[in-house]
């Protein structure tokens, strides 16, 4: 849910509203109840986003269009962070597969980057732009589907939280040793989870919000506590 606080807080850093600032704005609520009192002082996504902004300022963000800084953004921070990490190059080499990124060819990225706002906004969003150009190659019912969600099987997901060392991760000792989350606000978390259809978007939120824990002290446990359990 976009507020009306978030869009002017990032308006009077970036000149606009860009998408990566609302999204760490909106999930930063999300996380923020979790944490350890003691950590929660140090947790502030906005001053994050201000040191993005003193990096970028060579780039002089203030004389863009609010799409071109939505681009530099992705291609600075989501694109090597986020989508080559989770959705792209990382899981396939984890997996010895050698993958195709078809959007990262040089000559498509440069044809991308010369396209004017009206190409990519209004009309034109939600990958308008693709539909047209392989309107002739794609079936008609694959051209009408609406953009979805990509996210890991809910199965795989359901195993991950249900696992032995899971629980080990959520534990309280761990918890605590780790110092990052506050352990009264994981265990409602997961007793909520019980009562949540798994479908649901909270209970995919609840889901998402365990994974991150879990991966996070796992990390933890393995590389500065140095060990991990089989």
């Amino acid at each position: 849910m976009v507020r009306a606080k978030d869009v002017t807080r990032l308006t009077a850093l970036f000149g606009c509203a860009p998408y990566l600032g609302l999204r760490s704005l909106f999930y930063a609520r999300l996380i923020r109840p979790l944490l350890n009192p003691e950590f929660r002082r140090y947790f502030s996504p906005l001053a994050a986003l201000e040191s993005m902004v003193q990096e970028l300022l060579p780039a002089k963000i203030t004389a863009m269009t609010a799409t071109n800084v939505d681009r530099l953004l992705a291609l600075r921070n989501d694109l090597p962070a986020y989508i080559l990490s989770f959705l792209a190059d990382r899981e396939e080499m984890a997996h010895s597969i050698e993958g195709r990124v078809p959007f990262l060819d040089d000559k498509v990225v440069a044809f991308a980057s010369r396209l004017r706002d009206e190409a990519l906004v209004g009309e034109a969003a939600g990958k308008r732009l693709i539909r047209i150009a392989f309107a002739q190659q794609l079936p008609q019912e694959t051209l009408a589907k609406r953009k979805k969600l990509f996210l890991a099987p809910p199965a795989a997901v359901e195993e991950i939280i249900r696992s032995e060392w899971a629980s080990h991760f959520l534990s309280r000792q761990l918890t605590d040793a780790v110092g990052v989350f506050d352990w009264r606000a994981l265990r409602w978390l997961t007793a909520a989870l019980k009562i949540t259809p798994a479908n649901s978007g909270a209970g995919s939120a609840i889901r998402a919000l365990l994974i991150f824990v879990i991966s996070l002290h796992g990390l933890h446990d393995m590389f500065i506590v140095g060990r991990s359990p089989g």
